[in-house]
């Protein structure tokens, strides 16, 4: 994202590379990026060291490039890129109008929900003026996910657009887009989205594979705390129930008595 923004803004002329660059815009990339963390030794260690290493690969990249006009690395680093730190909590470094996308990674459900949302509003994300959530929780399972989900979606007004999955040293990682309710949405009603609604309409072996384990895993809660669950976990199987066309999910559910 940063490189396209180097590229769109880029006017020397050439028809090319000026018609690159509109695409670059209808395509949404955003113009700069703000990253935010409560240590500045983390900071130094993490973003700004990852940072140098970009910066150091495209001008590396510059510096092998045969000249030519058109090339993506000749493009690409004729401008730093547009990339900054801040030292500070959650969202309290950005001004308003900072952020039209919050991404929120490495780190679980409820700290990602006391960054979003302060006494249960959305006045931190108004006041940015974000329209776009990014989250990657690194707690997957089905009763944090609804946890999060329904905060987002029934409490604010926020839809989900998108979602994808990955598995990764061993634990699954699910990725979630969330949009702001527009104005004029605001007044139809939008059917709750479960997690993983996007993934079971893509017919994703890695989904499959995530719902297996966990069915098996509430399944062991259930015997043990004799016939009871979360009520976020009863609800996500009674949905998974329901959600897959062909029932290949029913029979692992079969155990459990609403």
């Amino acid at each position: 994202a940063c490189m396209a923004w180097v590229v769109s803004e880029q006017h020397d002329g050439n028809k090319e590379n000026q018609q690159y660059a509109d695409d670059l815009h209808e395509q949404r990339f955003f113009s700069k990026v703000i990253g935010a963390d409560m240590s500045s030794n983390a900071l130094e260690n993490g973003g700004l060291a990852s940072l140098k290493k970009m910066e150091e690969t495209m001008s590396q990249m510059k510096h092998n490039d045969d000249g030519g006009k058109n090339s993506f690395a000749s493009v690409t680093t004729t401008r730093p890129l547009p990339i900054e730190f801040r030292c500070g909590s959650g969202l309290e470094p950005l001004h308003p109008g900072d952020a039209d996308a919050i991404i929120l990674a490495g780190m679980g459900v409820h700290t990602m929900l006391d960054i979003l949302f302060q006494d249960d509003h959305d006045a931190r994300l108004n006041a940015i003026q974000t329209n776009y959530i990014f989250l990657q929780p690194t707690n997957s399972r089905p009763q944090n996910t609804m946890t999060l989900y329904d905060r987002l979606q029934q409490n604010g007004d926020w839809i989900l657009k998108e979602e994808n999955i990955v598995f990764l040293g061993g634990r699954w990682y699910i990725n979630m887009a969330f949009e702001r309710c527009k104005h004029n949405d605001r007044r139809q009603s939008h059917s709750y989205s479960f997690p993983g609604h996007h993934l079971v309409k893509h017919d994703c072996d890695a989904y499959d594979a995530y719902v297996k384990h966990h069915v098996q895993w509430l399944k062991r809660d259930y015997e043990r705390s004799k016939d009871s669950l979360e009520e976020e976990d009863r609800r996500w199987l009674e949905y998974i129930v329901s959600a897959e066309e062909n029932g290949r999910w029913n029979s692992l559910v079969s155990w459990y008595k609403a």
